[in-house]
């Protein structure tokens, strides 16, 4: 039950954030960047089954679908 909630959450602010990105996410410029950690939050949360790697990487995610890639700047 514990497990199904996380996800349940952590899908809830992806959908949030990717919403509140809007148009943003779409003239970004680099999809590569997005494309990348959601393969990386899809194995982490399927194959895997890592909840520490699952969230680090829907953050990276988030912050690739805002415009701040992780490792550029602060």
């Amino acid at each position: 039950m514990r497990r199904r909630v996380s996800v349940f959450g952590t899908m809830v602010l992806l959908v949030v954030a990717t919403t509140a990105a809007g148009a943003q996410a779409a003239f970004a410029g680099d999809g590569g960047c997005r494309e990348g950690q959601e393969q990386a939050f899809y194995n982490a949360w399927t194959k895997h089954d890592d909840e520490d790697q699952t969230a680090k990487h829907l953050y990276k995610m988030v912050d690739c679908t805002v415009g701040q890639p992780p490792g550029e700047g602060s």
